[in-house]
């Protein structure tokens, strides 16, 4: 009975308790709609960022020389900055990735490298909700054979790109010097090369 009666009286500006629970309503319930959309809006673009990274990794990960490899590795700073685990592992691979080895311990190397990759990758899915062990990580990657000889052999088509560029360089200049034409031009520009040409 009073709290009945209480729903009656007059509150607040001539409205009773009942009106000011519907005008609160009818204000809050839009605002919290939009609230709660923004916030699933957000952590959905989140997740589909982090996934999008994990398979560029994923599918880039036996050719570390890969654009698109180097890419998702710097944005891995960007879109997982908030998991601790996920910063540490990156962190541990650069610094080994960084390392300058000789070529007795390139095999070594290279083997803590993959180690230190699938560590990184199971801390990315275990971040997006995946599940994946290391020892899956490190057996289940597949690259052709094909696309790793075309991959190889474009890099040594670059290679030799250079070392013609520079043999033309040395060519010029040997060519101006029997010819008595621009000698000291032609040692400037031998000089500024970069490697190891031929010096007088």
């Amino acid at each position: 009975m009073e709290s009945s009666h209480l729903s009656d009286v007059a509150l607040f500006m001539g409205l009773k308790l009942y009106e000011w629970m519907t005008l609160l309503g009818i204000i809050a319930g839009p605002i919290c709609a939009v609230l709660i959309t923004l916030w699933v809006d957000r952590r959905r673009r989140k997740s589909d960022a982090r996934t999008q990274i994990l398979r560029m990794i994923l599918t880039t990960r036996r050719l570390p020389s890969d654009p698109a490899y180097v890419m998702a590795i710097n944005l891995i700073e960007v879109e997982f900055n908030d998991c601790p685990t996920v910063m540490k592992a990156r962190s541990e691979y650069l610094e080994l990735a960084v390392r300058e080895v000789s070529e007795s311990g390139k095999k070594d190397h290279e083997q803590r490298m993959v180690a230190k990759q699938a560590t990184m990758i199971v801390e990315m899915m275990k971040a997006i909700g995946l599940k994946a062990s290391e020892s899956e990580i490190l057996t289940d990657a597949y690259v052709s054979k094909g696309f790793i000889f075309r991959d190889d052999l474009y890099l040594d088509s670059l290679r030799a790109m250079r070392d013609i560029a520079e043999a033309l360089k040395v060519s010029n200049f040997l060519v101006a010097r029997s010819m008595g034409i621009g000698d000291e031009s032609a040692k400037d520009a031998l000089n500024a090369l970069p490697n190891e040409g031929v010096r007088e």
